[in-house]
């Protein structure tokens, strides 16, 4: 114990700071060391991140250029030394331009503007060429050094570039472009439209068959959806049919029509669904276009359907003209008797009244004889250039005189209507049958019908209900043609009585209010003109029948048909001792033409057979001085009969006698030695006259 408080004092004083100087300085330099040691720590960290950085930036998997404002190679990393196959001390300070093609120049700096315009990343794919010559696609990605772009104007940038070989991509997409473009021409190359679409219904692929099918062009069509092609009451169910096949991937095959472009189409669809490895799916479908398949198929019907008309319409006229020649045959008797028993019963008022009567019942069964023969063809023809005008015209004036007051009568006649080769007295015959089915079909109520005539041409054969002998065509130019056309604001027909209107004996009239023969007496006439007849008719909407008969071109002479002579002067004297051997298998007609041209003073000696009258002329060729036959005989027809007469005796004047005169038998007679063909139909006074004027034409 120290008893020096002053010493204890300074001890401890001293002891005191003896004992913090030195904790003073350990604390100091404890504090230096931490912050050295912190500092070193940092900067390892530091040069371990940029040794990182390093190797990211030196080996990153794309190459790395910083380029100066003037677009000079101001860094460069390895990748993109490795790349290019060049030194780095090669590359810095060369411009990177240097490394472009010629041919890609314009690329590259269109790409640089763009970025100095925006500042923005862009990026562009171009070829370059390694130290050793190969060639490879680069993909460019370029954008302002960080901050650059919002210190300048936007010229004179620093620009960061990252450069990737996608030669192997570019090749891939160029092959895949090679193959679209293979299948595209093989696709294009086929007639019917092809396409593929996507899960939302978008076009990805189709031929040029498919984009003319839709009037489009490829870039109104690729990746868009075909719904908007279609008008809106299709579009439900054509997305409809799409999505059952992509989600159920059942195919479909299905007809349907299609209102394209304001037209309406017939299509045949097949659609298949086909999913990617991805699980993408997509439809594939075929297009088989048949609207022209279908219209070709229904003109084949109804071509068909026509054709059996046409031949039913020919096997009843050959019914039809065979009964009638039977009974013309009859109806010549009748008549025959008639003026037989009229020229006995002179002087005998009730005997001469029930003659008439006999006659006038003849008479209209004659007329029903010749509407068959017109119907069946059969009936007589004098062709000859004609003016239809004057047709329609002197028709008019008969049927205004006899047509009830309720009906309105008009015409619409074109001036200068080219001749037409015809028959005027059979046209003006189916005009009168074309009218008197319209007044009818009026009944008793009020009505208009109007006669048309007018020039058309065609180009192709017109077609009207059983058109069996169409309209002959011109080859090198379509024929003109001119129109009669009787249209009436009647009650029209429906489709049954329009099939079956032109049907002879048809008719929708009670019974006894028509034969049914009107119809078809002008059907026949019309064809027999080398023409056609239309009918167009709806319930409450009228009628109109139109016929189209070829225009003349030829000169406006002589007939073809020259049997229109006016007959010559006749009597006894003229005939008075001629002998005539008349031939015809009728016994009643063989009786009847005998007596009635012995009352004209010719000497006849009438055979049933063909034979019996070759033998008696064989056995004096000299007896007769006219031969007068029936033309349609069993065994040999008058024109068989006419050559042998003419090998027993050229000098023998033949006459041939038939119920059907046309330009064939015309012609025939005259190569057998014919002088004259005779009408069956005519009245008896007429058939003498004829005979007379063979007589006069022989001597």
């Amino acid at each position: 114990m120290n008893p020096d408080p002053a010493q204890d004092h300074h001890d401890q004083s001293s002891g005191t700071a003896t004992e913090t100087q030195p904790l003073d300085g350990l604390g100091h330099k404890s504090e230096l060391e931490i912050q050295n040691e912190a500092l070193r720590k940092a900067l390892m960290a530091l040069t371990e991140s940029r040794d990182r950085y390093v190797d990211l930036y030196e080996c990153a998997p794309v190459g790395y250029f910083v380029l100066d404002a003037e677009g000079r190679i101001e860094d460069v990393n390895l990748t993109a030394v490795s790349l290019l196959g060049i030194e780095r001390n090669a590359l810095l300070q060369l411009p990177f331009a240097s490394l472009i093609d010629a041919d890609d120049q314009g690329r590259w700096s269109a790409l640089v503007l763009a970025i100095q315009h925006v500042g923005e990343q862009s990026n562009v794919t171009l070829p370059f060429r390694r130290r050793e010559g190969a060639v490879f696609q680069a993909r460019l990605e370029c954008m302002p050094a960080q901050g650059e772009f919002e210190k300048t104007d936007g010229t004179g940038l620093r620009l960061r570039i990252t450069m990737s070989d996608v030669t192997e991509q570019v090749e891939a997409e160029r092959a895949v472009r090679l193959e679209r473009s293979r299948m595209k021409t093989v696709l294009d190359a086929t007639n019917d439209p092809i396409f593929v679409k996507d899960n939302e219904h978008r076009v990805i692929l189709a031929n040029h068959a498919f984009y003319e099918l839709f009037d489009l062009d490829e870039s109104a069509v690729m990746g868009k959806s075909l719904a908007e092609q279609v008008p809106d009451t299709e579009r439900d169910h054509f997305l409809a049919v799409d999505r059952q096949v992509l989600d159920t991937g059942r195919p479909d095959v299905r007809e349907e029509s299609l209102t394209l472009n304001g037209f309406e189409r017939t299509i045949v669809t097949s659609k298949t669904r086909f999913v990617e490895e991805t699980g993408d799916r997509f439809l594939v479908g075929t297009i088989f276009d048949v609207t022209e398949r279908k219209h070709a198929a229904l003109r084949q019907t109804a071509l068909e359907a026509q054709l059996r008309e046409s031949q039913k319409m020919e096997a009843m006229g050959t019914l039809a003209g065979g009964i009638a020649h039977d009974f013309n045959n009859i109806v010549a008797t009748i008549l025959g008797n008639a003026e037989l028993a009229r020229q006995d019963a002179e002087g005998n008022a009730a005997a001469l009244e029930s003659v008439e009567e006999i006659r006038k019942a003849a008479s209209r069964a004659r007329e029903l004889v010749q509407q068959i023969l017109s119907f069946s063809r059969r009936q007589p023809t004098s062709l000859k250039a004609t003016v239809l005008g004057n047709v329609v015209d002197e028709t008019m004036s008969l049927l205004r005189a006899t047509l009830p007051a309720r009906i309105e009568l008009e015409s619409r006649c074109e001036t200068d209507v080219p001749l037409v080769l015809a028959d005027a007295n059979q046209i003006e015959q189916v005009l009168i049958n074309l009218v008197t089915n319209a007044m009818q079909a009026m009944a008793e109520r009020s009505g208009r019908i109007e006669i048309g005539l007018e020039v058309t041409t065609t180009s192709e054969t017109v077609l009207g209900r059983w058109p069996d002998t169409p309209m002959r065509l011109h080859a090198t130019q379509p024929p003109r043609l001119v129109k009669l056309t009787v249209k009436d604001d009647g009650p029209g027909m429906d489709g049954p009585t329009l099939e079956r209107i032109f049907e002879p004996f048809f008719t929708t009239k009670p019974v006894g209010k028509g034969t049914g023969l009107g119809l078809s007496v002008a059907h026949g006439i019309v064809q027999k003109h080398d023409g056609t007849i239309q009918v167009h008719s709806r319930p409450g909407h009228g009628t109109t029948f139109t016929v189209c008969l070829p225009v003349f071109e030829g000169q406006a002479e002589a007939p073809i048909d020259e049997r229109g002579q006016e007959p010559v002067d006749s009597g006894p004297e003229l005939a008075r001792g001629k002998r005539i051997l008349y031939v015809d298998d009728d016994e009643s007609l063989v009786r009847l033409m005998t007596k009635l041209l012995k009352r004209q003073g010719f000497q006849v000696t009438g055979f049933t057979g063909h034979a019996e009258a070759l033998q008696a002329l064989r056995a004096d060729p000299a007896a007769f001085d006219l031969v007068l036959t029936d033309y349609n005989m069993p065994g040999k027809s008058g024109l068989d009969v006419a050559r042998e007469v003419r090998a027993l005796n050229p000098n023998l004047p033949v006459a041939v006698i038939s119920g059907f005169i046309d330009q064939p038998l015309l012609t025939q007679a005259a190569d057998a030695g014919v002088c004259e063909l005779i009408f069956k139909a005519q009245d008896v006074a007429v058939v003498c006259e004829s005979v007379l004027k063979v007589w006069q034409k022989a001597v």
